[in-house]
């Protein structure tokens, strides 16, 4: 009877212990997520207004120092671009992570323009104000490292649609590129590239030039015609051995912010990127 009663709270202990180590495994997952508004980090040199950044990050970090990521949003907004939905609840996600993410505003490219100007002024020219502002949030996250707790190494760019074009032009160029004189050049260490193209500037790409990830929708005519965009960009990165992580969705289209890729959901599947490229957290 006594060895009974042993072998029953020998497994109720047990028990308890799984459940209390599960509990708190669960727990762990649940990081509190801050987000830090209207963060000042450069002014519109046309009429001097701040361009603001929110950050977003996880509260009490518990490895130090962190790995950054800033997102240039897409959907070509005059105003408040860093308030888009779809790539706040991402950077929410990411931050539970363990990254940082910076959420910028930057002024609006010439994306569309008559076909008779189109000639008359290059692509690169037309983009080049809104990449010059990807540079200096860029610059201003990595001088200010110390203070966000992160790497200055380890600062990865996002951007998605028209977002994602000019973050490829900014990350894939030289760190010399699209600064103003005076300014010290900047690089990344990786490029995440959700449903934008670099058909417009195949020259940018470099010895120079980061890891890339890609991910695009089979189904996605808004930019280029279906997986053609990424697909370019496959051909460029292995024309100059630049590392590529291309995760095409065959039935998405544009904008594949729920897209599953080989049992990854996109936070998942950057966060693999990410861990591959720089060892991020």
């Amino acid at each position: 009877m006594m060895r009974k009663i042993s072998l029953l709270t020998c497994s109720l202990s047990l028990l308890t212990t799984l459940l209390f180590i599960t509990g708190c495994a669960g727990l762990e997952r649940k990081v509190k997520v801050e987000i830090l508004p209207d963060i000042p980090y450069a002014r519109d040199d046309g009429s001097g207004v701040p361009l603001l950044m929110d950050i977003v990050q996880g509260q009490k970090p518990k490895k130090l120092p962190r790995h950054a990521i800033v997102m240039v949003p897409g959907g070509n907004i005059p105003e408040g671009a860093r308030k888009q939905e779809a790539q706040r609840k991402l950077a929410h996600a990411l931050a539970q992570k363990g990254y940082v993410c910076f959420l910028i505003d930057y002024r609006m490219p010439l994306l569309d323009v008559p076909p008779e100007m189109e000639k008359k002024i290059p692509f690169t020219d037309r983009i080049r104000p809104a990449a010059m502002d990807v540079k200096k949030a860029l610059r201003q996250v990595r001088d200010h490292a110390d203070g966000y707790q992160i790497d200055p190494d380890a600062i990865a760019l996002l951007g998605d649609s028209a977002g994602s074009v000019i973050a490829l032009a900014a990350g894939v160029s030289p760190p010399d590129a699209f600064i103003e004189e005076g300014e010290t050049p900047v690089k990344v260490a990786a490029i995440i590239n959700l449903w934008g193209t670099a058909d417009y500037f195949p020259e940018l790409f470099g010895t120079h030039t980061p890891p890339i990830m890609s991910v695009h929708g089979g189904q996605d005519y808004f930019i280029g015609y279906s997986l053609t965009p990424a697909l370019n960009i496959d051909t460029l990165c292995k024309k100059h051995m630049i590392p590529h992580y291309f995760f095409p969705v065959p039935t998405a289209q544009h904008g594949a912010w729920q897209a599953v890729v080989d049992d990854r959901t996109l936070p998942e599947l950057i966060d693999f990127f990410l861990t591959e490229v720089t060892g991020a957290p």
